[in-house]
């Protein structure tokens, strides 16, 4: 499913009440996700993987294929502010980064009484498209471009959520499984997440009214009447395995 966030006013808008706040647009990716969590479900902590890029030499940026580390991200929502939550998300991200160093299945290989968790935290990707070399590429090739998001179904359960940062447009992705209740789910998610981000352009309140459930995550918690999402196609094709 793809949807647009935010238009080029809009993104631009977004990026300075990150600034402002002293934190980047990757922070305020972070805070956006936290937010859109606590608003569906009330819980006080957003917690997320985000996969970063670790080349490091000249021949690791030489060669193709994914260099990538996983940077565990807890946002507390507790702040009444964006300002508040984009900061601690920019602080969780910049001091996790060197995490994405560690080789999390050797570290389970040298202590045998961890063991792998359940699903509990979606893959959270942010690909900053207008900043070269890239950027060439997206903006003439962009435009227009219908192409589909393809996946090979090895892993049902997993939730990936892409935001991409284009030129005249920020997009959500979000990858999820195949049936009716998924894309019920995803396509609130999608809308709560939206009108978040809109508020924070806008220079409105971002928090909504606190709710104290205790619930677990569940995208299909209750449906709203926030500004409708408005979809767009994928822009790139992609297949795992």
């Amino acid at each position: 499913m793809g949807v647009r966030l935010l238009d080029e006013r809009q993104t631009l808008a977004f990026e300075s009440a990150c600034l402002s706040a002293g934190a980047r647009f990757c922070g305020g990716v972070l805070a956006m996700s936290a937010v859109a969590e606590h608003e569906l479900t009330g819980t006080d902590e957003f917690h997320a993987i985000v996969p970063i890029d670790i080349r490091r030499t000249q021949t690791d940026f030489m060669t193709t294929g994914w260099f990538t580390g996983f940077v565990p991200i807890t946002v507390p929502t507790t702040g009444s502010s964006f300002g508040e939550i984009v900061k601690a998300a920019q602080e969780c991200f910049d001091s996790g980064r060197e995490l994405a160093e560690v080789p999390l299945d050797r570290v389970l290989e040298l202590v045998p009484w961890l063991r792998k968790g359940q699903w509990g935290a979606p893959l959270l990707f942010y690909l900053d498209a207008g900043i070269p070399p890239l950027s060439a590429l997206a903006n003439c090739h962009v435009e227009g471009l219908h192409a589909r998001l393809c996946h090979d179904g090895g892993m049902m359960g997993q939730i990936d959520i892409r935001v991409n940062r284009f030129e005249k447009e920020t997009q959500l992705t979000v990858l999820f499984p195949n049936n009716p209740i998924a894309r019920e789910s995803v396509t609130r998610y999608a809308e709560t997440l939206k009108a978040a981000y809109v508020r924070v352009a806008e220079g409105r309140e971002v928090m909504p009214a606190r709710r104290h459930n205790g619930s677990q995550l569940h995208l299909a918690y209750s449906r709203r009447a926030y500004e409708p999402a408005t979809a767009v196609p994928p822009l790139t094709t992609w297949r795992t395995g």
